[in-house]
C-alpha cells in the first residue's frame, strides 16, 4: 500500500523525461517481493534481501514525496 501511494504521489511531481522512473520502481518492487518469497520458502532468515529491495526504495520515494509536498507546495 505504501509503495502504491508513494508512486502515485511521485508521478505528480515528475516531468515527461523522469516519469520513466515509475516502471523502474515497480519492477524493482516486484523483483523484491519475488526474492522475499523465494527466501522465505528456503528459510525465514533468507527473506532479508527481498525485504530490503522492497523497503528501501519505497522509503526513499516517501521521503522525497514528503519533501516536495512540504517545501515546494507553497
Amino acid at each position: 500500500m505504501l509503495f502504491f501511494v508513494g508512486s502515485l504521489i511521485l508521478s505528480t511531481f515528475l516531468n515527461a523525461y523522469s516519469i520513466k522512473l515509475i516502471p523502474i520502481l515497480a519492477t524493482l518492487f516486484v523483483f523484491g517481493r519475488i526474492a522475499f518469497w523465494i527466501g522465505y520458502l528456503k528459510d525465514r532468515r533468507d527473506r532479508a534481501f527481498g525485504q530490503r529491495v522492497t523497503l528501501y526504495p519505497t522509503i526513499a520515494v516517501l521521503i522525497y514525496d514528503a519533501y516536495r509536498v512540504v517545501f515546494f507546495n507553497s
